[in-house]
C-alpha cells in the first residue's frame, strides 16, 4: 500500500474509492501522567507523551491501511493527521486520506522493455502484468525476476 502526503501522485492515473480513516484514543498509565506533570514543572521534552503520540499514530495509520484494503485501494493519497485531547492524559489521533485505485492503461513495448528482442510484441496493463506475445511468458519471467 502506498501512502503518501501529496494530493496527487505523479505519473499515476487512478479512480478515487472513498475516504479511508482510522482513529484511536490513546492513554499512558497513571504513574507515567503523573511523571509528565512533574517534567512540566522543570520543562523539557514529555517523553512518555512523545511515545504515546508516535504509537498512536502508527496504530491509526494502520487501521486507515486497512480501511483502504476494505475499498480494494492500491494508495491513499493526501494522508493527514489530526489530534485532540479528549480526557487529562488522553489523546485521540486520526489517521485520514483519499483511497485510490490504479487505472492501468494498454502499452506496447520495444524490444528494452522485457528483454525478449522482439519488438512491440510485450503489451498489458501494467509493469507488472505485462505478458510478452512472441513467447507467452510474463514481464517478470523474461527479464528472469
Amino acid at each position: 500500500m502506498k501512502l503518501v502526503t501529496i494530493d496527487h501522485i505523479p505519473g499515476k492515473e487512478y479512480e478515487v474509492l472513498g475516504i479511508a480513516k482510522g482513529t484511536i484514543v490513546h492513554s499512558k498509565n497513571i504513574g507515567r501522567d503523573f511523571m509528565a506533570g512533574m517534567k512540566t514543572i522543570v520543562g523539557g521534552e514529555i517523553k512518555g507523551y512523545t511515545e504515546m503520540l508516535n504509537e498512536a499514530r502508527q496504530i491509526a495509520t494502520k487501521r486507515m491501511v486497512e480501511d483502504a484494503e476494505s475499498l480494494g485501494a492500491d494508495a491513499v493519497v493526501g494522508v493527514r493527521y489530526g489530534s485532540s485531547m479528549v480526557m487529562q492524559g488522553a489523546a485521540e489521533i486520526v489517521a485520514y486520506g483519499t483511497a485510490v485505485k490504479f487505472v492501468y492503461r494498454r502499452m506496447v513495448l520495444d524490444a528494452e522493455g522485457c528483454g525478449c528482442g522482439k519488438a512491440a510484441f510485450c503489451q498489458g496493463f501494467a509493469a507488472r502484468d505485462l505478458f510478452c506475445k512472441a513467447d507467452g511468458r510474463t514481464h517478470q519471467e523474461t527479464l528472469g525476476e
